[in-house]
């Protein structure tokens, strides 16, 4: 099997490998605090040859209890609103739809255009799975979400505000307070 390369991402867009490399580790470790069968294909599948995949201790811990903080978030909104939409910024190679998919999810993947190119390898969209290719920072896919009445939003940004200025991440919140005023 041909491996996918990787020269087309930026630097920042190949930190998008650190926490698939966790999960993918984490997954086939004797006890895992969770699997992750999607982000083991996807890891064996790139080529990770000059890139950095490991962010040392501190960063895979907190990769493992993120990820499982914000699945039990997801998991528990999904419980009281199956029908929910979420907006996943900043996506990466996430597979977070592959655990959480109840089959009535709509979902958002949104990210840089390079990165969004390499996503459409491992994912396909669908009528309830969206990708976005635009800086989160651009607003204007705001627009493109398709809100239905009483739609009950999830915004998840995991690892990403870690790229922006204070005062970006306060412009971000204020336009997604605004857009979407009752997201969890």
């Amino acid at each position: 099997m041909t491996k996918i390369n990787l020269s087309d991402l930026s630097q920042v867009s190949e930190t998008l490998l650190i926490p698939l490399a966790v999960k993918a580790k984490e997954s086939t470790s004797t006890t895992p605090l969770f699997t992750d069968p999607k982000s083991v294909e996807i890891f064996d599948r790139i080529n990770t040859d000059g890139v950095i995949i490991d962010g040392g201790a501190i960063s895979t811990h907190g990769i493992l209890v993120r990820t499982q903080v914000i699945d039990n978030v997801v998991n528990h909104l999904l419980l009281e609103k199956p029908n929910s939409l979420a907006i996943n910024l900043g996506a990466g190679l996430d597979t977070r739809i592959n655990r959480l998919d109840n089959g009535l999810l709509r979902w958002y993947d949104l990210d840089l255009e390079e990165v969004i190119a390499l996503r459409r390898c491992f994912f396909s969209e669908s009528e309830r799975v969206k990708f976005l290719a635009i800086s989160v920072m651009d607003f204007t896919w705001m627009d493109e979400i398709e809100l239905l009445p009483d739609d009950n939003v999830i915004i998840i940004a995991e690892g990403l505000l870690m790229y922006f200025t204070e005062q970006d991440v306060q412009q971000l919140l204020l336009q997604l307070s605004t857009h979407f005023p009752k997201a969890h």
